[in-house]
């Protein structure tokens, strides 16, 4: 039987491993539209999805502090697609230790790790949040998983290590990475700036063929290194800028470099944000720029 991760959190409650347990719930629901420019133009794609997100924590016999959390949302777009989501975090002396997924997308297992006022400046955020199944009407199949350990000892450090495996189509073959990373997050000494600095690293393959007659065709490594500056002007208010360089060994060489900023406004449940990004692809054989820009509106609850 399938068991949540609010429903462990109340068992091992009754089993009184736990101690001083509280719980939250919260949602949200987003409508936004975003543009882009270069070489696959929009005039603009409207999005829109909502989330509803339980948690609960408590301390254990041993000293250790427990967290848990799940979240069901709709896919942040147009489509009906359903996501499920969890997440358990042990603390204690040594440090924090959490197990989780991957987040949304096959590929880009990792996230670049930096502050941000919106979305990550250059428009990938893949977070390493929960542990995803996903099915739909054309049998893809996926399931990713992570662990991160922020050490007690150095604060502001993440480490990260995750890992995804699809079935892309009931015969068309599979899709595996596995990628590792570190980010590190340091207070400015100036009131609501923070400075951040991660890097990455990543392998990928895709099998095509039948299920009897698999051969592989596509295995590449990829790395990212990105840098990013955050301000809260205030409570309400805030405003980020970062950089980063994605590669990869598709074929030949496969770079990408984008610069971005990020703006948000907090009015009571209201948040309003901003963000726009410049990119520049190099694919070994031509040069390309593009440039995306996006608007959201989110109601919490």
């Amino acid at each position: 039987m399938h068991k949540s991760p609010i429903t462990l959190l109340v068992f091992a409650t009754i089993c009184g491993s736990l101690q001083a347990v509280t719980a939250t719930m919260t949602g949200s629901m987003k409508i936004g539209e975003e543009f882009e420019k270069g070489a696959a133009p929009s005039s603009g794609a409207w999005n829109m999805g909502d989330s509803l997100s339980f948690a609960g924590s408590g301390a254990t016999d041993n000293g250790w502090s427990v967290s848990l959390s799940y979240l069901t949302m709709d896919n942040p777009n147009t489509t009906a697609d359903n996501i499920t989501t969890g997440q358990i975090s042990y603390s204690g002396r040594f440090g924090t230790i959490s197990r989780g997924g991957a987040g949304d997308q096959t590929l880009a297992a990792i996230d670049d790790m930096t502050p941000t006022a919106y979305e990550e400046a250059w428009g990938w955020n893949v977070s390493v949040s929960h542990t995803q199944y996903n099915t739909d009407l054309s049998d893809e199949t996926k399931v990713q998983a992570g662990v991160t350990y922020s050490p007690a000892a150095i604060p502001g450090v993440l480490i990260v290590f995750s890992a995804a495996a699809a079935d892309q189509f009931l015969d068309s073959g599979a899709t595996q990475a596995l990628a590792a990373g570190v980010r590190y997050g340091v207070d400015t000494g100036i009131s609501g700036m923070m400075i951040g600095f991660s890097a990455a690293a990543g392998h990928a393959g895709t099998d095509h063929g039948s299920t009897n007659d698999v051969v592989n065709q596509n295995s590449w490594e990829y790395t990212t290194v990105g840098a990013a500056i955050a301000y809260a002007v205030s409570d309400d208010i805030s405003f980020s800028c970062g950089a980063a360089h994605n590669s990869s060994s598709i074929g030949s060489a496969d770079d990408k470099v984008s610069m971005g900023l990020g703006a948000s406004y907090t009015y009571g449940a209201m948040t309003i944000s901003a963000s726009a990004y410049d990119k520049r692809y190099n694919t070994g054989v031509r040069e390309s720029n593009g440039s995306t820009s996006s608007i959201a509106i989110t109601f919490a609850f």
